[in-house]
């Protein structure tokens, strides 16, 4: 009886180790075959890729080599228990030799408290079961890896450490073979048996589960869990399950406190990472790279990989231009090896596949870098029909995450890619504009706004614009939003709006708008001194084209204000001079005249009160008149006494 066991499991073995042998000689075949010139050689691989890809099918060799060595070994013992000369042996070892466990990255930064957070519960009496969750490219394997060297575990687990790698497995009967194939035969057979084995084993035991989520979100799910409610029943197995998105499996009571969701590197960490591995020097250029990296580990590598050879200021000119497709290690890569691959993954899972509102939101979202309030999704996405099912899909798929309770976010490579790869929802853009420009009139001109509003409304405009959106509707848009884009990362939006908008007789009010804005901009440096002034010549030269002879008042206010401000007091007075005689009968002129009796009295500072005065008057009007401007009415009243 137990020798007809033996057989079997022999059986098992020998076929399994043929198979091995095709599949490896297969593939060396096949790359050998795709490789049959130097040049196709250098044209497909990289010297550093050609290494790694040989040094991977040398570990597939000794393996193999290891399975049929084992199976020589059985057989020449066949041979002498054939003889009745030896007795076979029933007993189950006391630990799982050759266990294959894939060494830790030697760039771990920023997951040391996570780390220690998961030791504890896994070195205690009781078995550990820890749920290791998070987005793609977060870092999960990479924790779960450093667990499994950590100097506490190895002390506890010893040899009995096993490391299963899910990706790519589908189906619950396929976990049980991987389980099975780790632990080097020691297992075959049925799920029953395979626990029998488990639980037999001396010591306590530590079983990984990475990507586990491959064959959970599948029509496999329950099956998957099942196999897991019946893991947590052998002795001393404690577990550890990565997983791509936010939800554990309910089958398992898990070790308190639950592990919360891996979480996005700091600055300091994604620098430390990035230097570490390309070499590089810190430097302006690193900083805003990373900002584009959005903290995620695996964009991180990749990047650096590439910045061994490049300065972070060339890498951030190439990230510019080829965005997420700059980030991966070669051309067929996997998913540890691309971006881009990574987050097809999520993409493609089931729960996304059936949800294509969840995609769509995921479209919307891509263009918020500051993300969204949650409360508030309804009024972006107005035409969704279950928004909050499209809104857990994403979050359970981990393509967005909730930062604090209430803001809806998605990581800064995520949304390039999504932007880069898929159409944006066309009939969301309207809605979008108008949101922004909305939640925009409740504040005054020269009042704060959020700055999260503010990146979000000029990433929406720049995307109308760029998508052809009526130069009109935008132009509008912009007049109430303007203020709020003075800044250096916001101020090309308006330069684009007036460059756009030349030549179209429809829209020479806003751009005169625009233009004011522009000038009235507070600059640090002679160039952009000039260029304000520039746009202030522009803006009241289209005034008195279109006949609005008092809108050009303003633009001379402004221009004046300029030149206070840059000390040029003689300028200022000339064009203080100028606006006089062209708003006479405006209520400014009387502050106006007062200024200059004050000024020729020698009381300066009262002098230039009145000019400021002046100065606030026709802003007032502005302001006033700031909603008319969505109508092409004049900037300012024909007479004082029509306001």
């Amino acid at each position: 009886m137990l020798w007809g066991n033996l057989q079997c499991w022999w059986l098992s073995r020998k076929t399994r180790a043929n198979l091995m042998v095709h599949r490896v000689i297969g593939t060396i075949t096949e790359f050998v075959e795709e490789q049959q010139t130097i040049a196709t050689l250098r044209r497909t691989l990289s010297e550093d890729d050609f290494t790694k890809t040989i040094q991977e099918f040398h570990t597939e060799l000794d393996r193999t080599l290891d399975i049929i060595q084992r199976c020589v070994s059985f057989t020449l013992l066949e041979r002498v228990l054939g003889h009745g000369t030896l007795t076979p042996s029933s007993g189950i070892p006391s630990a799982l030799l050759n266990a294959v466990i894939p060494k830790p990255t030697q760039h771990l930064v920023g997951r040391i408290d996570v780390i220690d957070s998961i030791v504890p519960i896994l070195a205690d009496e009781e078995p550990g079961r820890v749920a290791i969750l998070g987005a793609g490219g977060i870092g999960k394997t990479t924790v779960a890896l450093a667990v499994l060297d950590d100097e506490r575990i190895k002390a506890k687990f010893q040899d009995n450490r096993v490391f299963v790698n899910c990706d790519g497995v589908h189906t619950a009967g396929a976990i049980l073979a991987e389980i099975s194939s780790a632990l080097q035969g020691h297992a075959t057979g049925t799920q029953t048996e395979l626990l029998a084995t488990l639980d037999r084993l001396q010591g306590s035991k530590l079983l990984v589960l990475d990507n586990l989520e491959s064959a959970w979100l599948t029509s496999e799910k329950r099956a998957v869990e099942s196999i897991l409610g019946q893991l947590t029943s052998v002795s001393d197995l404690s577990l550890i399950v990565t997983m791509r998105g936010a939800q554990r499996p309910v089958t398992i009571t898990w070790s308190q406190p639950l592990l919360p969701q891996l979480q996005p590197l700091l600055l300091s960490d994604s620098k430390l990472m990035y230097i570490s591995i390309s070499g590089s020097k810190d430097d302006e250029s690193l900083d805003r790279l990373l900002e584009r990296l959005g903290g995620l580990p695996l964009a991180i590598e990749l990047m650096a990989n590439v910045g061994q050879n490049f300065s972070p200021s060339e890498m951030l000119a190439f990230y510019n231009k080829e965005k997420t497709s700059l980030l991966k290690m070669r051309r067929e890569a996997t998913r540890l090896e691309s971006l881009e691959v990574s987050i097809e993954v999520s993409l493609k899972s089931p729960s996304m596949v059936d949800n294509p509102e969840a995609l769509e939101m995921l479209g919307v979202l891509a263009l918020l870098p500051q993300g969204h309030p949650i409360e508030t999704l309804r009024e972006v996405l107005p035409s969704l029909e279950d928004l909050n099912q499209a809104m857990r899909t994403l979050v359970q798929a981990a393509l967005a995450s909730r930062t604090g309770p209430s803001v809806l976010v998605v990581l800064a490579p995520i949304r390039e890619y999504i932007r880069l790869k898929y159409p944006f929802p066309a009939r969301q853009l309207e809605g979008l504009l108008s949101y922004f420009v909305g939640r925009a009139r409740p504040y005054p001109i020269r009042e704060p706004l959020l700055h999260e509003i503010i990146d979000n409304s000029y990433s929406v405009f720049m995307h109308a614009l760029d998508a052809g959106q009526p130069i009109l509707d935008l132009m509008r848009g912009a007049v109430i939003l303007g203020p709020f884009f003075l800044e250096d990362r916001h101020i090309g939006l308006l330069h684009a709006l007036i460059a756009s908008s030349e030549g179209f007789d429809e829209v020479a009010f806003p751009r005169a708008i625009l233009l004011h804005y522009c000038g009235q901009r507070h600059t640090e440096d002679d160039a952009s001194f000039d260029l304000c002034m520039q746009s202030l010549r522009e803006a009241q030269k289209a005034d008195e084209e279109r006949g609005h002879h008092k809108d050009a008042v303003y633009t001379l206010l402004c221009s004046a204000e300029r030149l206070v401000e840059e000390g040029d007091i003689t300028a200022a007075r000339a064009v203080y001079e100028e606006m006089a005689a062209k708003c006479c009968s405006s209520p400014a002129y009387s502050f106006y005249k007062f200024g200059r009796f004050l000024e020729l009295q020698g009381l300066v500072e009262q002098a230039d009160s009145a000019f400021r005065s002046c100065f606030l008057v026709v802003h007032a009007v502005m302001v006033v008149a700031m909603e008319r401007a969505l109508e092409g009415a004049s900037l300012l009243p024909d007479t004082p006494g029509k306001r």
